[in-house]
């Protein structure tokens, strides 16, 4: 007989959804009529691809030079993009790219750096983990986020909520969760509280709530990032009973470089959609969630193209490709298939006197990974 595992464990039950479908069709299975509590992630969660906070920030540097009525005149021609290039003015257009590289060249190049390219280069990434602990990538992004918070503080809050509502309507066919889609779920889930949570500043997070009908918007402050465990804390703070253990939860999100997999340590259930990043099958002991699910979910714009038989009616932003088949695993059988990969993460977790500990944390994250990866396979 193995000798148990003492500090890791499998979920219950882990599901691969396969083929891309709409939202509605994850949460008529991962929700129950007595969920409590359905906590959203805001960046590439609402939308494929879309950092809606960030845009803001995009948004707020156009608006300073242009004004408002050229932006409306530039709208149409800008499509999804995040700059507004008025060729018509050479000179605003100048002031334009010389303000948008004093805000942002140096925060947007370390962070390119230290947290993008560093999460693709295998020895970058082994470093940053030296450098930057155990999660490297959400201590990289601070410097952004601080950024782009400090250049928001002093702007009137009406003038950043119509800009976020002009963020929030131009990408409306990268939108995967809509306010019908929270109707929807309010019918089924009738005492369901539906929370916006997310490292977004307050007014992109606030009208993205008005916009869905969600009930609370939780977000960064120039005092605290609401990002990895803080968003836990603070819904915590706000909804106490969200810490009871017999108080149905749900938690959906891109999970963007790991960011919101400490979930699986509160909610009764998680699901991962259109992440680069999945949760991993292999959970710390002790940790809540009984199911996790790994979905694609359809956009508006790719909905409105499969409808009209649109063969390539996926969006060029979707990556890696998603498996055409469901896959659905039983505790027992991620145990017989990852049991390798359990045991190593299990001694490395109990090497305390490890002279190397960062080597650790960059292994372990490195072998979830590999053992999410694994169930992609035959």
């Amino acid at each position: 007989m193995s000798t148990p595992l003492q500090h890791v464990d499998f979920v219950q039950s882990f599901v691969l959804h396969g083929e891309p479908a709409p939202f509605r069709a994850l949460c008529d299975e991962i929700l129950r009529p007595d969920t409590r509590y359905l906590v959203l992630d805001l960046d590439r969660t609402t939308h494929l691809g879309r950092n809606l906070g960030e845009l803001l920030g995009w948004e707020l540097t156009a608006y300073d030079v242009y004004g408002d009525d050229t932006l409306d005149r530039l709208e149409t021609a800008r499509g999804g993009s995040r700059v507004a290039l008025d060729w018509s003015s050479p000179k605003l257009l100048a002031r334009y790219i010389a303000k948008g590289a004093d805000i942002w060249a140096l925060p947007g190049l370390y962070y390119l750096v230290f947290g993008k390219i560093a999460s693709n280069v295998a020895w970058m990434r082994k470093q940053s983990f030296r450098i930057f602990g155990p999660e490297p990538v959400r201590v990289v992004q601070r410097s952004p986020q601080m950024a782009l918070l400090k250049y928001l503080a002093d702007v009137p809050q009406p003038v950043l909520r119509s800009l976020a509502r002009r963020v929030w309507d131009r990408h409306t066919d990268d939108q995967v969760i809509t306010a019908g889609d929270i109707a929807r779920i309010r019918s089924r889930c009738p005492n369901i509280e539906v929370i916006i949570s997310s490292a977004s500043p307050g007014p992109m997070v606030e009208v993205a709530a008005e916009a869905l009908g969600a009930d609370l918007a939780c977000f960064s402050t120039l005092s605290q990032i609401n990002s990895g465990p803080a968003k836990i804390e603070r819904i915590t703070e706000l909804r106490p009973d969200f810490a009871d253990p017999e108080v149905d939860t749900v938690g959906i999100s891109d999970t963007g470089y790991g960011e919101d997999h400490c979930w699986t340590k509160h909610f009764s259930r998680v699901a991962d959609i259109n992440s680069t990043s999945p949760y991993p099958p292999i959970l710390m002991r002790g940790d809540r969630t009984t199911e996790i699910h790994s979905a694609a979910v359809l956009t508006n714009a790719e909905v409105g193209a499969r409808a009209a038989k649109d063969p390539t009616f996926l969006s060029s932003k979707r990556k890696p490709a998603t498996s055409p088949t469901e896959r659905r695993f039983t505790r027992d059988q991620l145990a017989t298939r990852l049991d390798t990969f359990a045991r190593e993460i299990d001694r490395l977790l109990s090497d305390s006197n490890s002279v190397n500990p960062t080597h650790n944390a960059f292994r372990i994250a490195q072998l979830l990974e590999e053992s999410r990866a694994a169930l992609n396979t035959d």
